[in-house]
């Protein structure tokens, strides 16, 4: 079995009252990963993987430690992927990092996680199976927001997800 050790960690601020709402958990990702990068001097090529927690994904960025690493100057061949769990997807990241190196799929994997609540979005959800394309929801917002209302309710995916 090999060594393995945990040789830097970097950690974005707390903020509260959206202080941070400008960044988003793959923008907060990116700016730890490059901080990680210039602090330890590690050549971006020596990384294997990025393994990166988060308690929603959205559509935005699915795979949002695979975003942050490209932004960050990590290479294409670099092997990124994310964990979603409520409270413990950070911890859980860096077992499954630790669980790379054990197997050989690589020396060195940079594990963590982002978080920005602020940036957790809103969904509608339809009261009734009446809309089958969005450009049926296009019009009926466009032509009639009123009943376009009462035929949708729109939820908080942040409620939703920590529920």
């Amino acid at each position: 079995m090999k060594d393995l050790v945990i040789c830097d960690a970097v950690r974005t601020p707390f903020g509260f009252g959206n202080r941070l709402a400008a960044y988003d958990a793959p923008r907060m990702l990116e700016i730890v990963l490059r901080a990680l990068l210039e602090r330890t001097g590690l050549p971006p090529s020596e990384v294997a993987g990025v393994v990166a927690g988060r308690v929603q994904q959205d559509s935005r960025a699915p795979n949002f430690a695979r975003i942050a690493a490209r932004k960050a100057g990590l290479p294409e061949t670099t092997v990124d992927y994310s964990i979603q769990g409520n409270c413990n997807s950070g911890f859980v990241s860096l077992m499954a990092a630790l669980g790379e190196i054990a197997t050989e799929q690589g020396d060195l994997w940079i594990a963590g996680g982002a978080e920005s609540m602020s940036n957790f979005g809103y969904r509608l959800e339809a009261n009734a199976q009446k809309y089958s394309s969005v450009a049926e929801i296009n019009a009926a917002l466009r032509d009639d927001p009123a009943q376009f209302l009462l035929d949708f309710s729109i939820v908080a995916c942040l409620e939703e997800g920590l529920g």
